[in-house]
């Protein structure tokens, strides 16, 4: 990516690459322009606290810092004492041939979820297992080798097999009343990034636990996509009532300053690279970070007394 912005970079500042590209280590920038959806997932984690759970919907094009976002967030919740699992959807890959619920990629985002039971089960032995799983445990195991390993210590018998439909219900039941046990003794945060590629269980999971949330399971869940690759399910699940939406935005010129001063770790930053790299990025959080990395890598940064510069 950084050799193939040196053309680029060079018609724009009228100069020749500086030389080979260099290494550099820039500084992990801070949050900015963030505040206001911070403080409303703040008052979500609060309800959280008291017993309340959410769905919270953070949203935004490719590169606007989702995933920064929800990061953060989700060490702050780790900080106050919340169980916070982390899970993300992987990009399509071909379905393999079979019912719905055995295809491949299929509640692939819980596998953390997955692999927290089966510690979880493991450090409690026995009777966490019947708590945390019970029944449900031989629904579960075919979705993930962790469940799996667990189903063999037990001696729960096998489901009778189920029209399409019904097998797809009582999955969904299973999971649901793991959820349910999990949450009850200790506060839970769920984590679901890149939404936009999500199987249809996990999506329709989604549905089982707006309505247990509505009910009072405490648990907080947090789910990140892309606008631009907004389905007709998300679209109906945004829409659903205390469903909270945190629409990520670009950022300003302050906030990108911000950006720059955090990641060359000077005070004040040369406001012409400043200029520069918001003139590219136009406020992506990713392409601002990218632009600057690409920047100095190609030698187009001078290092003076008051920091890097642009050649004047």
């Amino acid at each position: 990516h950084v050799a193939d912005l040196d053309h680029q970079l060079s018609q724009m500042l009228g100069v020749s690459s500086r030389g080979p590209a260099r290494a550099h280590v820039f500084f992990r920038p801070q949050r900015v322009g963030r505040n206001g959806n911070l403080a409303r997932f703040e008052e979500r984690l609060k309800q959280l606290k008291l017993g309340q759970g959410s769905i919270v919907l953070v949203t935004g094009e490719s590169g606007i810092g989702k995933t920064f976002f929800a990061s953060e967030v989700s060490q702050r919740a780790a900080q106050q004492r919340v169980k916070v699992i982390v899970g993300e959807c992987d990009p399509p890959a071909p379905l393999a041939s079979g019912p719905l619920e055995t295809s491949t990629g299929a509640l692939n985002p819980l596998r953390r979820y997955f692999e927290f039971l089966r510690d979880s089960c493991r450090e409690g032995g026995p009777e966490e297992i019947e708590r945390l799983l019970g029944s449900a445990l031989v629904a579960l195991a075919p979705y993930s080798p962790a469940l799996a390993a667990l189903k063999d210590r037990t001696e729960i018998p096998e489901l009778s097999q189920l029209p399409q439909e019904a097998g797809r219900e009582r999955l969904l039941t299973a999971l649901m009343q793991t959820i349910v046990a999990a949450s009850k003794t200790t506060p839970m945060m769920l984590v679901l990034d890149d939404l936009q590629w999500a199987d249809e269980l996990s999506l329709a999971l989604f549905e089982k636990l707006h309505a247990a949330i509505a009910g009072g399971l405490r648990l907080l869940v947090l789910g990140t996509y892309r606008l631009e690759e907004e389905s007709q399910a998300l679209r109906e699940l945004a829409a659903r009532p205390g469903v909270v939406n945190l629409q990520l935005e670009r950022l300003d010129r302050d906030a990108v300053s911000s950006m720059v001063r955090d990641m060359v770790a000077h005070r004040e930053p040369d406001a012409a690279l400043v200029d520069f790299v918001f003139s590219l990025a136009e406020g992506v959080p990713f392409f601002t970070a990218e632009y600057l990395r690409s920047v100095f890598a190609e030698g187009f940064l001078a290092r003076t007394e008051d920091g890097w510069r642009l050649p004047t």
